[in-house]
């Protein structure tokens, strides 16, 4: 949300925090940063606080380990109140953006009703799902799916079928010596495990308009729902030495994505841009 307004746009957060200090913390840097706020305050669980450890070398901070202080368990206030009032505040609002954590607010009752009503609403839908699957719940066909390497091993893994299984392993056994091989063959295999995530969720019923795959320094994959297509290639911008800090790079490909949607359209020529740009500003995130 901090990125999206830092890029000149209005935007509303809509999420879950505790009635605590961390959670007014919270709320005053969405008003520091320009965000507009729709946050229940839930009594029965904190503000998720996340805590970096960093040292200083010659090159300056580098990051150690990150320490979470959260729950997962499912927030009980009914979000669908939010949403209306975010079609409501909205009117001239053209993309909707989820970003699930798996921390409990996104659960499968609540977030089928959101979905429906941004759906309903005729509003493109970026989402990030969770690690641990259950992506057929953001199905529709406005959605655009952002996923990671990492994501979509686990969709695979979570996906208790006999195709599933075997595809999961012919992808391990492609990735886990990833590194080791040209940038050509790289490719080979990420279109690949993206063919593979598309015929899975297909097949649990997952409507889509975009499967976006991001793939570290090596950049994206992009494809929409034609099945002869193996994806648009973007390449990466970094080499593996340049790269510092990988918090935040999703977040920031994600909001660059939105507001490039928001401004000129969902085409797919559109979004083959989106993912250029967001490829380059992600890099600069990570340096």
């Amino acid at each position: 949300a901090a990125n999206i307004a830092g890029l000149g746009h209005r935007v509303l957060l809509l999420g879950a925090i505790g009635n605590d200090d961390a959670g007014t913390r919270m709320l005053q840097l969405c008003r520091n940063a320009g965000v507009i706020s729709d946050l229940v305050r839930c009594n029965d669980r904190s503000t998720i606080v996340k805590t970096r450890y960093l040292r200083r070398d010659d090159s300056g901070l580098v990051p150690m380990f990150r320490v979470d202080i959260e729950s997962d368990r499912s927030v009980r206030q009914d979000p669908l109140p939010l949403v209306e009032s975010f079609l409501r505040q909205s009117s001239e609002s053209r993309v909707a953006v989820i970003s699930d954590y798996g921390k409990g607010y996104c659960d499968i009752f609540n977030i089928v009703k959101t979905v429906n009503a941004l759906a309903d609403a005729g509003l493109p839908l970026l989402v990030d799902p969770p690690r641990s699957g259950g992506w057929s719940k953001y199905s529709c066909k406005q959605l655009m799916l952002k996923f990671n390497v990492a994501q979509a091993m686990e969709f695979l893994l979570a996906v208790k079928t006999d195709v599933s299984d075997q595809m999961r392993r012919n992808n391990a056994a492609r990735l886990c010596r990833l590194s080791e091989l040209p940038l050509d063959t790289r490719w080979f295999i990420y279109e690949h495990l993206l063919s593979d995530v598309r015929q899975i969720y297909e097949s649990i019923g997952g409507e889509y308009k975009y499967l976006w795959m991001t793939l570290g320094r090596d950049g994206s994959l992009l494809c929409n729902t034609d099945r002869s297509f193996r994806g648009f290639r973007v390449p990466g911008r970094l080499r593996k030495s340049e790269v510092v800090d990988v918090t935040g790079a999703g977040d920031t490909s994600l909001a660059v994505m939105a507001t490039m949607v928001e401004r000129m359209g969902y085409d797919f020529e559109v979004v083959k841009t989106g993912a250029m740009i967001a490829n380059t500003v992600s890099a600069a995130a990570v340096m």
